[in-house]
């Protein structure tokens, strides 16, 4: 069997694979060490894991990022005229008070505030109660959550307080699929103001709804 031939690297002489010297010039043949074989593939393989690592996390923080964009912008709005608002109209979208809108899978209606006099045993500095009726209906197939605590009240940029009155309680617990809740929630509110009522359907977001009107 014919040996196996090769260049040599020092003059270009054909020789054998086999041959330890160049018989024209004398130059060593010999391949590799093995200590730097071995080197080599070690950096290889790192090199290899380290592109996978970088890989998986790049697209780990892509994910991530896509989630939190998605959470901050909150859920979409359907109007009271069925026009759906999305992305930064959503976050920021105002309705007359009374209107009906559907955010996410909830529909609210907040009515026109009920203006009443105080109770005897009631702590109100203005000398009137606004109640506000809240109505709720879930429409997902999970529970949905509302609260007073979703809801705050601005006259002219100033937060009103809460009017916290023995007749008045607000719905503050889980809807379950299909079902409907109504509450009242009263703020200590002087009568003939204009205001803002401020809804924030999820603290994670920056999502804010805002009805106007005036008592």
């Amino acid at each position: 069997m014919a040996a196996k031939m090769r260049a040599c690297k020092s003059c270009g002489a054909e020789i054998a694979s086999s041959a330890k010297a160049c018989p024209q010039c004398g130059a060593r043949n010999k391949g590799l060490p093995l200590a730097v074989t071995i080197l080599i593939v070690v950096l290889l393989l790192f090199g290899l894991i380290a592109c996978g690592v970088a890989s998986c996390t790049g697209l780990f923080v892509a994910s991530v990022d896509d989630a939190v964009q998605e959470t901050s912008q909150g859920s979409d709005i359907v109007g009271p005229d069925g026009q759906t608002l999305t992305g930064e109209a959503a976050k920021t979208a105002t309705f007359p008070i009374g209107s009906e809108i559907t955010v996410g899978d909830l529909v609210i209606k907040v009515d026109a505030p009920e203006n009443r006099k105080p109770g005897e045993y009631d702590s109100v500095k203005s000398g009137n109660v606004a109640v506000f009726h809240v109505t709720a209906t879930n429409k997902s197939e999970s529970p949905a959550y509302i609260s007073s605590g979703d809801f705050n009240l601005y006259v002219d940029g100033t937060k009103i307080d809460e009017a916290f009155t023995t007749d008045v309680n607000f719905i503050v617990d889980q809807i379950n699929t299909g079902k409907t809740a109504e509450g009242d929630m009263a703020f200590d509110l002087k009568s003939g103001s204009k205001f803002e009522l401020v809804y924030t359907p999820n603290f994670l977001t920056e999502q804010q709804i805002t009805f106007e009107g005036a008592n």
